[in-house]
C-alpha cells in the first residue's frame, strides 16, 4: 500500500498491518468457459484478514488514530467487521461491531479472534447499521461505515493501482468488480485510469456489476478515444 504514499497524502504514516500487492492469477477454464480470450483475478484472499476491505480498514484505523479516537466501529455481514477486527487489533484500537443476527457462524467465528466488542442486532444489515451510525454519534465513535467514511475508497484504490501496474504491459480491455455500495468500483476505476493514463496506455473500460445476486448489472466505461 505504501508504495502509492504519494497518492495517499493524509496518511502520515503507515498503517500498523499492512494489506498485501495480492497476485493476478490467469484463469484459462473461466474464460474459455466465458467465452473470452484471456481472464485473470486478483486474488483479494491473500490480505491478512482474508478480503479486500483489508485496504479500507487499514486506512481507516491508521486515520482514526492519528486523530486521537480510542474506538472505531461498524456494521457488517463479515468482510469489512473481519479486516477492522484485525486492523484495530495491531494499531491498538478497540473495535466495536455491529452484525446482523443472520450473519454466518463462520465470518462470526473469524471475526471473534481478534477480540473486538461484537453487537449481534435482531434484524436485517440494515438495522445493524441504523444502530451503528446511531452509536457512534453519541458515544464519539470514529465512524469507518461505508457511505460515511471518505477515506476508505483511499484504501480500495490501491487494488486498482496495483492492477493498473500489474497489466502495464497487456492493458485489460474490461475490468469486472462485484460491489455493494460502488465505492470499490469507482475507486478502481479512478485508479486504474489514472495510472494506465500516466503510464501512457490507452483507456480501459469497467464493467460494474451491482449486487451480484441479484443480476443488476450497470456498466461504466471510459472513453476509449475511438
Amino acid at each position: 500500500m505504501m508504495r502509492y504514499r504519494e497518492l495517499l497524502p493524509f496518511l502520515d504514516r503507515e498503517p500498523a498491518m499492512l494489506p498485501l500487492v495480492t497476485p493476478l492469477v490467469t484463469a484459462p477454464r473461466l474464460a474459455a468457459e466465458l467465452g473470452l480470450g484471456s481472464l485473470r483475478v486478483k486474488d483479494e484472499g491473500c490480505q491478512p484478514s482474508g478480503s479486500l476491505k483489508a485496504r479500507p480498514s487499514a486506512v481507516a484505523v491508521a486515520r482514526a488514530k492519528e486523530l486521537g479516537f480510542a474506538t472505531i466501529a461498524c456494521a457488517s455481514s463479515g468482510n469489512a467487521a473481519i479486516s477492522l477486527a484485525a486492523m484495530a487489533a495491531a494499531e491498538e484500537l478497540e473495535a466495536v461491531v455491529f452484525v446482523p443476527e443472520r450473519i454466518p457462524r463462520p465470518k462470526l467465528a473469524q471475526l471473534q479472534v481478534f477480540g473486538p466488542r461484537v453487537v449481534v442486532v435482531r434484524g436485517p444489515y440494515e438495522s445493524a447499521y441504523a444502530l451503528c451510525e446511531q452509536a457512534c454519534r453519541e458515544f464519539g465513535w470514529y465512524n469507518r461505515n461505508c457511505a460515511q467514511d471518505p477515506f476508505l475508497v483511499e484504501g480500495k484504490k490501491t487494488c486498482g493501482l496495483e492492477i493498473g501496474e500489474q497489466t502495464a504491459a497487456e492493458p485489460p480491455d474490461w475490468v469486472a468488480v462485484a460491489v455493494g455500495f460502488a465505492a470499490a468500483a469507482i475507486s478502481g476505476m479512478l485508479a486504474i485510469g489514472f495510472l494506465l493514463s500516466w503510464l501512457r496506455h490507452r483507456s480501459v473500460a469497467i464493467f460494474c456489476a451491482y449486487r451480484v445476486v441479484f443480476a443488476i448489472l450497470i456498466v461504466l466505461l471510459v472513453a476509449s478515444g475511438r
